[in-house]
């Protein structure tokens, strides 16, 4: 019996357990937005759990599993993004979900056990991989005590904070030598150089690949090139604003916000105004479409100052994440 039986095994009789299938999108979209309504978090959208499964492929059968009860209801998922899908050469990203009504079933343990025996396994081939991750609300005690249960300790915080856009912000002035331009498909691949060149040695930014940055940033539905932002020296790209927004289509779930996905600046422009600029602008233009709020993510560690300048342009945490890590060694 292999490793995967044994797991699966401990399951109570009432599951069926097997690998996540493109058809099966509506059920894993139904369980994390119960799971987010049971812990105040914000759902998902249809959209973002559509891309998770495009992002894994055919590898959706061996690196995903999905828990049903005997009426066919989902009850768990659990997905494993290896690199280079989960965007790292050295780390492996899990997601684990239980429905709250089986939380006492020991899904989530389970689940995690064969994750983890998967990427161990996965680690033979890919001699670079060294790390997985998970994150997790640091409010949540018993996800806390579970992941450190399983040898994982937290190694990163990360805020999400958001702003409510009512009036329009003055925008600030650049440089004469710099030019703040609408995003352009022409700029792209400097734009990719850029993003390199301002994050790099920055905790959890690898260097990004021509197809990552297609589909992590600029090829995703929620791209909005007219929201989103170039600050130029002559030709050459200074800083970049990606920004994304709601989907034309109408859906459940679908907001007012705006999201600011990357902005950056390469070192030797920064403390010329350029982020700044880059923001203001965008909140700007988020408010001349009708968005009311928007959103970002920032680490709290972030070494350019990042945080300060989001609380400068009234951003407030709304939520506080924490990366857990266990290594492989």
């Amino acid at each position: 019996m292999n490793i995967e039986d044994t797991l699966l095994r401990r399951l109570a009789p009432q599951y069926h357990v097997r690998a996540i299938g493109r058809d099966d999108e509506l059920g894993l979209f139904n369980l994390l937005t119960d799971v987010a309504a049971s812990t105040g978090s914000e759902a998902p959208s249809r959209v973002g759990v559509h891309q998770v499964l495009e992002r894994l492929g055919e590898r959706l059968i061996s690196d995903s599993l999905l828990v049903l009860s005997r009426t066919g209801s989902v009850v768990a998922a659990a997905l494993i993004f290896l690199p280079p899908v989960s965007g790292q050469d050295d780390v492996a990203s899990l997601l684990v979900a239980v429905h709250p009504n089986d939380l006492d079933q020991g899904l989530a343990a389970t689940l995690m056990d064969w994750m983890e025996h998967r990427v161990r396994e996965a680690s033979g081939s890919c001699h670079t991989l060294q790390s997985m991750r998970m994150s997790c609300d640091p409010e949540s005690l018993a996800r806390v005590r579970l992941l450190e249960q399983q040898g994982f300790s937290p190694v990163r915080y990360h805020f999400t904070m958001r702003t409510s856009l009512s009036e329009p912000l003055i925008e600030m002035a650049l440089p004469p030598d710099l030019n703040l331009v609408p995003w352009a498909i022409e700029y792209s691949e400097s734009a990719r150089t850029a993003f390199n060149r301002a994050f790099k040695g920055h905790w959890g930014l690898p260097h990004v690949e021509a197809a990552i940055w297609e589909q992590r940033f600029v090829g995703v539905p929620q791209f909005r090139s007219d929201l989103s932002w170039l600050v130029l020296f002559m030709d050459e790209v200074a800083g970049i604003c990606i920004n994304w927004g709601p989907l034309p289509q109408a859906e459940v779930t679908l907001s007012k916000r705006g999201w600011i996905e990357a902005i950056g600046v390469v070192p030797e422009w920064r403390g010329r105004g350029v982020a700044d600029a880059m923001l203001t602008r965008s909140l700007n233009g988020f408010l001349n479409v009708g968005l009311t709020d928007a959103a970002l993510d920032v680490d709290t560690q972030n070494p350019t100052g990042a945080l300060q300048l989001y609380q400068k342009h009234g951003f407030v945490p709304s939520k506080r994440e924490a990366i857990f890590a266990k290594q492989l060694d």
